[in-house]
């Protein structure tokens, strides 16, 4: 079997578990004995053309340009995977190329112009339910109308009308959560299937010595830092792992005691197997974050805030606690985690060895693959 994943790349400089997901995606099928091609795009070159950000706006709002068919024809693929056109893919070529195509979902783009149905700290459909120019409107890309103009042409009619989804004869979503909210905004749920992203094993000791909460994620408003920051008990340990653009800010609002680390996954995980759990406190719904996995993959317990795709995960599974978004909640979350001890860690891992190994999720993949074809 010969697949071509088809992937427009980030910047570098903007971390993004959607570029690492399709890399590891990559790497595991073709350990798997399926024959896969890279068809990408890397913003990181592309963006060093003066005339970019028109060409981007241009791409995403007529969905001509970046078109990949030339290399698709060459590689003459059995099946085509999409993960993510923007921003330097159109999407005009779907409707051109005749082999069958599987599409997974990261994100909200095709309902919301910012891709996290957030606007203000609070949950947002607006988009979906009264049309895109609420996106303009309120500037919801980069907070900027101007820059939003594109991508809320590009999502008009929402998943009625999105390229992708239309075009796919498969569609995989990253949670059953996640899933819910396309097929409730129109999209066709009998070709949707639900597929968590799995991750590599790495040994964990349920049963060792834990200590203090941890923190990990990049250092951006949707990550819902300052909110927890500002709600933090003094007398509980707390560890920050990340970087971004709120770093100074948050640094400057912290209460005492709070403790700062920047590293590589592997330091993120190592740091997860001595946590007591992972506070997960986003105020966007997320879709399948990574770092959740990989708490469940060392063991760890998970304070989540309510309403969010970890949220769900933790209720359905019984792998942490859920917060309100409140001092009393909070400090509620974090002793029932505390109370759980072994028993909950224990099941966290458990959690991980059943549904998101990585061995799972090539298993779940090429069985979806071959049932197109």
């Amino acid at each position: 079997m010969k697949v071509a994943i088809v992937h427009s790349f980030y910047r570098s400089g903007q971390p993004s578990g959607e570029n690492l997901a399709v890399t590891a995606q990559i790497e595991a099928l073709s350990q798997a004995e399926v024959e896969v091609a890279l068809v990408g795009r890397w913003s990181d070159r592309e963006v060093r053309h003066p005339w970019d950000p028109v060409r981007v706006a241009m791409i995403t709002a007529t969905g001509r340009g970046g078109d990949p068919t030339a290399e698709l024809r060459r590689l003459r693929p059995d099946l085509v995977h999409v993960h993510n056109l923007f921003p330097s893919m159109g999407t005009r070529w779907l409707g051109q190329w005749q082999g069958p195509i599987v599409a997974t979902v990261h994100n909200y783009r095709p309902l919301c112009a910012n891709g996290l149905l957030l606007r203000d700290g609070h949950f947002c459909t607006d988009c979906v339910s009264h049309g895109t120019l609420n996106a303009v409107r309120h500037g919801c890309y980069r907070d900027s109308r101007m820059a939003t103009i594109p991508l809320a042409v590009a999502s008009a009619g929402g998943a009625r009308r999105n390229p992708v989804l239309q075009r796919a004869e498969a569609v995989v979503f990253l949670s059953q959560s996640q899933r819910e909210i396309y097929v409730e905004a129109g999209m066709d749920g009998g070709k949707s299937h639900v597929i968590p992203t799995g991750i590599p094993d790495i040994t964990a000791d349920a049963s060792s010595p834990r200590n203090g909460w941890m923190f990990a994620g990049r250092l951006t408003p949707e990550k819902g830092l300052a909110a927890l920051l500002n709600i933090w008990p003094d007398t509980e340990p707390l560890a920050v792992w990340g970087a971004g653009p709120l770093a100074a800010q948050m640094q400057a609002i912290a209460p005492d005691g709070i403790r700062w680390y920047a590293g590589d996954r592997a330091d993120v995980a190592k740091a997860l197997a001595g946590a007591e759990g992972l506070v997960f406190p986003s105020l966007a719904m997320e879709v399948h974050p990574t770092v959740v996995i990989e708490a469940l993959r060392a063991g760890t317990p998970i304070v989540a805030r309510e309403a969010t795709v970890s949220a769900a995960l933790v209720e359905r599974f019984g792998v942490g606690a859920v917060y309100d978004g409140g001092a009393p909640s909070l400090r509620s979350a974090l002793a029932f985690c505390r109370q759980g001890g072994s028993d909950l860690r224990t099941a966290a891992r458990d959690c991980y060895e059943r549904n998101f190994t990585e061995e799972r999720w090539v298993k779940d993949l090429k069985s979806l693959y071959s049932a197109v074809l």
